[in-house]
């Protein structure tokens, strides 16, 4: 459909997206953002990531990933229009995140998953 799609390289609804977007026609459109290095993702990411065009590291690994996730997640927030997430009511971080994409002004649509 022409739409960019961003998304971080956690297990999980993340794994979903990123097989979708290879899926697709053209996989250029599929960039994931790591919060640390690729070096410190599971096995089954790193193995999927090796099919991705553009994946960018941020490399926070001397931080707790709670808070590079958020670095990451503010990351993702200022190259996208549109913020789609798939959260449990108790995920703090994607709450601050959706916070921050509707501060914005940013279309938000939350799923809960619970």
């Amino acid at each position: 459909s022409g739409n960019h799609v961003y998304t971080s390289g956690a297990v999980g609804t993340h794994t979903a997206v990123i097989r979708g977007a290879l899926r697709a026609e053209d996989q250029s459109l599929l960039t994931v953002i790591l919060p640390q290095t690729l070096r410190q993702q599971p096995l089954e990411t790193r193995t999927l990531l090796e099919s991705v065009e553009q994946v960018v590291e941020l490399g926070h690994n001397d931080l707790p990933l709670s808070y590079a996730s958020r670095l990451c997640n503010s990351e993702l927030l200022g190259m996208a229009e549109q913020l789609i997430v798939f959260a449990f009511h108790d995920s703090n971080t994607l709450k601050e995140t959706v916070e921050e994409g509707k501060a914005r002004g940013m279309l938000v649509t939350v799923l809960y998953l619970d």
